[in-house]
């Protein structure tokens, strides 16, 4: 996300941000390979094997869709009058119904059963839609007041609750790697 905005917006990225992304991208390696390697050493080396597959350049491509995004959400949010609030809602409810009408088409042609199982239990799904409005609302509200590239590095910290929740609820337990991925990221 820095390089693009730098690149697109000539958008100036301090020396603290740059180090808080390497240190935070560093983090996110260790979390993700947490599970696969029982050494530092081990998570280097799935880290270089993965390098050379499919399923990293199609998560690549991904980020960078998702980075343009939200460089695009930040522009809209930025070139309009009004309070930051009002702005970002805005946005975020059209994007929010862009998605909801896009996502929705295909369950209706791809997952059916699933589409009908939401209705049938708003009791569950309900709670998880109005967070997740909530949490892009303030992602929004993020993209309003910094660069991408910086809120997305402080957004990193959801994987410490990720990672927090998943040894509460699910009893996981967690190896040396994440401990260091946690703290780094930390």
């Amino acid at each position: 996300a820095a390089l693009i905005e730098i690149i697109l917006l000539n958008a100036i990225i301090t020396d603290q941000v740059i180090i808080g992304i390497i240190i935070g991208s560093i983090a996110v390696v260790f979390l993700s390979f947490a599970k696969v390697s029982e050494s530092i050493f081990q998570t280097f080396a799935s880290l270089l094997k993965s390098f050379i597959s499919v399923g990293t350049l199609i998560g690549l491509l991904a980020g960078l869709t998702i980075t343009l995004s939200q460089i695009f959400f930040r522009l809209s949010i930025l070139s309009m009058d009004g309070s930051l609030i009002n702005r970002s809602l805005f946005i975020s409810v059209i994007s929010l119904t862009f998605q909801t009408i896009v996502f929705g088409f295909w369950l209706y042609f791809y997952k059916k059963k699933e589409l009908f199982l939401i209705f049938k239990n708003p009791k569950l799904c309900l709670p998880v839609g109005i967070s997740g409005t909530g949490a892009t609302i303030f992602w929004f509200i993020g993209f309003g007041l910094a660069t991408v590239a910086e809120v997305k590095a402080v957004g990193q910290l959801e994987l410490i609750f990720s990672v927090l929740i998943s040894i509460a609820i699910f009893k996981e337990k967690i190896k040396l790697t994440e401990y260091f991925g946690i703290l780094l990221l930390s």
